[in-house]
């Protein structure tokens, strides 16, 4: 019987059926961890990109929130401090520098030749985008008129 398995394991090129089935074990089991470790990258990165989307739409929506306030507070104004010189000096509100990193307000107002007297007014809120280099805004614009003599208020 020893001389048989000499001969079949001559034949299987000088291995026994142990060895063999033992590497095919140890070969599927990295194929499977690579495979594993390409599967759990993927998830990682996708996570990744959703909490980068998240965060984007969070400071986007704190910018329109802060130009739709100022906005606000410029048609609530008087009629005489609509002037660039003085809205030129209004801040970003504490809550809209907190979650927009590196954020700037502009405001324009400008006349326009229309009768009754009036202003448009431009409200552009910015901020940097990932890893600072991109920049992101939004703008809100509205039309502000002087009241006419006598009408009511």
């Amino acid at each position: 019987m020893n001389a048989n398995r000499r001969a079949a394991t001559r034949l299987r090129g000088g291995r026994s059926s142990r060895v063999r089935s033992a590497g095919f074990l140890i070969m599927d089991a990295v194929v499977s961890l690579v495979v594993i470790g390409m599967a759990a990258a993927a998830v990682v990165q996708t996570l990744s990109a959703a909490a980068e989307s998240r965060r984007e739409t969070e400071r986007r929506q704190a910018a329109l929130v802060e130009a739709d306030n100022m906005l606000e507070r410029l048609m609530a104004a008087a009629w005489s401090d609509l002037v660039p010189d003085k809205v030129a000096a209004w801040p970003l509100s504490g809550e809209a520098q907190r979650a927009l990193p590196a954020g700037r307000l502009a405001i324009q107002v400008e006349p326009t030749a229309d009768e009754p007297a009036g202003r448009r007014l431009a409200v552009t809120v910015a901020w940097a985008g990932p890893g600072g280099v991109v920049e992101h805004s939004v703008q809100r614009v509205a039309w502000r008129f002087a009241r006419l003599r006598g009408a009511s208020p």
